[in-house]
C-alpha cells in the first residue's frame, strides 16, 4: 500500500498533455493555450478619447481659469463609429465621446466637467497638458505583439483579450473525452427507486458527471455495467478505444462481486498500483492501457460515493489537468484544525469548512455519506499517524472560505 503523495506521483509519471486542436477564441474558455498567441490588430487601433469631453489644440488652454476663461469655437464631433471630419485647428474644439478617435490636429481632450459650451461655443476655465485624456494607438499592445504565451490557461479576461485583438481561432491542448463506467447489479435508477426501496441509488454516475463538468470536461459519456467481468471487460474495451480516460466504480477490492482486477486483466489495462493509505477510498486502483502511441490512464474507484468523491478530487482531477496542458496541483492553505480528532495509520480526508479562519469538520463523516461534504464547501487531509490531532493544530485545506460554497 503507497501513500497518497506517492499515488499521485506514481499517475502523473506516466502522463503528458494531449495533442493540440484548433478551436475558436470563443470556446476556449477553461483550456489550455498550446502556442503562443499573437495580435493581429494593435490596442487601441487609434488614439481615441478616455473620456467625454472636447478635443482642443493643448497650446489654446494654455493660461485659461475661471478669471481668465478663453472661449473657442466649437466646429464638430467625434464619437464613436463616426469620426471628426477633417483636421482641428489652432483655435477650435470639438466635441468627443469616451472612445472616439481624437481629430487629427488635437493633441489634448478636456474633460467636459471644465468646459460650459453655449451658442456654438465652448468657454475654457482650465488648461491641460499636451496627450491629456488620449489613448494611444498601441498603448496596450501593438499589431503581431505576443499578449497570451503559451501554456497559459484561458479564463475569461483572456476570451475578451484574443478576440479584441482580431483573433478568431488559437491552438490549444485538447480537452480529454472521458468514459465512466458504474458497476453494481444491486444499483436503481432514481426512477426505480421508488419500487425498490432497499435498493442503493446510482448516485456515483451523476456525481461523476458533476465532477467532469466542474472542471470543464464536456466530452463525457457515463455507463452501467453489472457485476460480470466479461461485460465490464468490453465496455473498457469500448472506451479505450474512444476515450483518453476511463473510470470505473465499484468492484475495486476483494469481494466475490469486486470484477474490476478480473476486467482489466482481459481488457488489457496493466495496473501501475492498488490500494491507497487513505481514508474514505482505500481500494482505490490505477492502471493505464496502450492504444498505439497512446497511453490511456483507467481509474478504479471505490463504490462508496464519498469516496468517489475524493478520489476523483485528489487523484483523477489532477491527472485531468495535467492531460489538459495545466498544472495538476491543488490550491492549499495550512489552517488550524478547530477541534481535536483522532487518525489511525492511513491519511483521512475531512470535509468541513472554513470559518474564522479555522477549519471545522462536518459533523457527519463516512465513506457512504454525501451529506457532510455537500454541505461543506473545504475537505482537510489529515496524516496518517495514528494519533490524535489537537485544536489548534495545523492541517492541510483545500477549499473555499466560508460563505463562498464550494
Amino acid at each position: 500500500m503507497i501513500t497518497p503523495e506517492e499515488a499521485l506521483e506514481k499517475i502523473l509519471e506516466h502522463l503528458g498533455p494531449l495533442p493540440s486542436e484548433r478551436v475558436s477564441c470563443a470556446e476556449t474558455l477553461g483550456m489550455v493555450l498550446a502556442g503562443e498567441v499573437r495580435a493581429r490588430r494593435a490596442s487601441p487601433g487609434a488614439d481615441n478619447s478616455a473620456m467625454d469631453g472636447y478635443a482642443v489644440v493643448a497650446s489654446d488652454t494654455a493660461g485659461a481659469s475661471e478669471e481668465s476663461p478663453r472661449t473657442l469655437p466649437l466646429v464638430g464631433a467625434s464619437v464613436a463609429g463616426e469620426p471628426f471630419d477633417g483636421e482641428l485647428q489652432a483655435g477650435q474644439v470639438a466635441r468627443i465621446t469616451t472612445g472616439a478617435i481624437v481629430p487629427p490636429g488635437a493633441t489634448a481632450v478636456v474633460p467636459q466637467e471644465l468646459v460650459e459650451a453655449r451658442d456654438g461655443e465652448v468657454v475654457l476655465t482650465a488648461p491641460v497638458k499636451e496627450g491629456a485624456n488620449i489613448r494611444r494607438r498601441g498603448e496596450e499592445y501593438g499589431e503581431g505583439e505576443v499578449i497570451l504565451p503559451a501554456g497559459t490557461p484561458v479564463r475569461p479576461a483572456g476570451v475578451a483579450l484574443m478576440v479584441g485583438a482580431g483573433v478568431s481561432e488559437v491552438e490549444v491542448v485538447r480537452v480529454p473525452t472521458v468514459e465512466v463506467v458504474v458497476t453494481g447489479d444491486e444499483l436503481v435508477t432514481p426512477e426505480e427507486a421508488a419500487d425498490n426501496p432497499t435498493s442503493p441509488v446510482d448516485s456515483n454516475g451523476p456525481l461523476l458527471r458533476a465532477c467532469l463538468d466542474e472542471a470543464r470536461v464536456p466530452r463525457v459519456q457515463v455507463g452501467r455495467c453489472g457485476d460480470d467481468p466479461e461485460a465490464l471487460a468490453e465496455k473498457l474495451r469500448r472506451g479505450l478505444e474512444r476515450a483518453d480516460v476511463v473510470i470505473t466504480t465499484g468492484g475495486a477490492s476483494v469481494g466475490p462481486l469486486d470484477v474490476v482486477a478480473r476486467a482489466w486483466e482481459l481488457a488489457g489495462v496493466e495496473t501501475v498500483f492498488w490500494k491507497v493509505a487513505i481514508k474514505p477510498g482505500k481500494p482505490l486502483r490505477f492502471g493505464v492501457a496502450r492504444r498505439g502511441d497512446r497511453v490511456i490512464p483507467v481509474f478504479g474507484l471505490p463504490g462508496n460515493p464519498l469516496a468517489v468523491l475524493t478520489g476523483f478530487q485528489r487523484f483523477v482531477r489532477p491527472a485531468i489537468e495535467l492531460l489538459r496542458g495545466g498544472a495538476p496541483r491543488r490550491e492549499t492553505a495550512r489552517l488550524p484544525l478547530a477541534t481535536p480528532r483522532r487518525v489511525k495509520w492511513r491519511a483521512e480526508v475531512v470535509y468541513g469548512a472554513i470559518e474564522g479562519g479555522r477549519f471545522v469538520p462536518a459533523s457527519h463523516q463516512g465513506s457512504g455519506m454525501m451529506r457532510g461534504a455537500a454541505v461543506s464547501p473545504a475537505s482537510a487531509l489529515l496524516p496518517g499517524e495514528s494519533r490524535e490531532i489537537g485544536a489548534g493544530e495545523l492541517v492541510e485545506v483545500t477549499g473555499s472560505p466560508e460563505g463562498s460554497g464550494s
